[in-house]
């Protein structure tokens, strides 16, 4: 109740000082008498919205206490993780994959498709919260780092915003440039896919967030995580000063994976390699190539 007064009585109070201050004819008075039925409108709103989200909260959080929801989904997410990655190093014929690599890997996909599901549509504290009762517990079975933990399902529950159907943040903009707002969502989830790769790299590189900190770690995860946020973006931007065909696009893509890992030895090949890319497709376009397709 005092979040309602506090609106109203602020929205009267300048309403009170624009009518006087300013010219009174007919359509100041409209205005102002418009922007405060307005400004009372929102308030009766948004008032309600911090109890709604609270007693969600309240609810998720109960449950998951009474039931041992969190503890139920981390087993499921190890279980089916583990099973995954028996099948794929089953097929890897050179023995190059461990089964606790990849177990850890698919394990994290597995988190990151929960977080955007759980995080759809709900604010950005309830959304920690959640997630960090209910997911976070299966990060922590990974052997992931508590810090990193907490990192890694904020930002995916964050990017729930920018990830369709539930594009909250996309389908404002949309309303805003009055556009189509699917398009305009999966635009938004398209341009996001190189920041998708940061939550990754506090997991494989937790020097990043000062856990186990060494200068040549640090070093090495920066370069490699900054290169392949530059690479994935470029690709999936489909332009940098000129189109990205195709070739250059797959390319794009697997070396930007890759440095998620941050390998020296593959930091060491893939950071020029993708910086070479960038730079032939920053070359200016000829005009006569403009009206092409997409090029190489």
């Amino acid at each position: 109740m005092s979040l309602f007064l506090s609106k109203v009585v602020g929205a009267a109070v300048l309403t009170a000082a624009l009518t006087t201050i300013g010219p009174a004819d007919a359509l100041a008075q409209s205005l102002s008498d418009e922007a405060l039925q307005d400004r009372v409108t929102f308030a009766l709103n948004t008032s309600k919205v911090p109890r709604v989200y609270d007693l969600r909260v309240s609810v998720v959080d109960g449950i998951t206490t009474l039931t041992g929801m969190g503890f139920k989904f981390s087993a499921w997410i190890i279980d089916v993780s583990g099973i995954v990655a028996l099948a794929v190093t089953s097929l890897d014929v050179f023995g190059w994959f461990e089964l606790n690599q990849v177990t850890v890997l698919f394990g994290l996909l597995f988190t990151a498709a929960a977080c955007i599901v759980m995080g759809a549509g709900v604010p950005t504290t309830p959304t920690y919260i959640i997630l960090a009762a209910i997911v976070a517990p299966a990060m922590a079975q990974l052997g992931v780092p508590q810090l990193a933990t907490h990192f890694f399902v904020f930002y995916y529950g964050v990017l729930a915003d920018v990830t369709p159907p539930v594009a909250l943040a996309a389908f404002a903009a949309a309303g805003i440039a009055r556009s189509e707002p699917m398009r305009t969502g999966m635009t938004a989830f398209r341009l996001s896919m190189g920041k998708a790769l940061v939550p990754f790299a506090f997991v494989y590189t937790p020097a990043l967030l000062f856990i186990d900190f060494t200068w040549q770690a640090f070093a090495i995860g920066l370069v490699s995580v900054m290169v392949a946020v530059l690479g994935l973006g470029a690709a999936y931007t489909g332009f940098v000063a000129r189109p990205v065909g195709r070739l250059a696009f797959l390319a794009l893509n697997v070396v930007s994976l890759s440095l998620v890992f941050a390998n020296p030895v593959v930091t060491a090949v893939g950071v020029p390699l993708v910086l070479a890319i960038l730079a032939w497709h920053a070359r200016p376009l000829a005009a006569a190539g403009a009206a092409r397709g997409r090029l190489a």
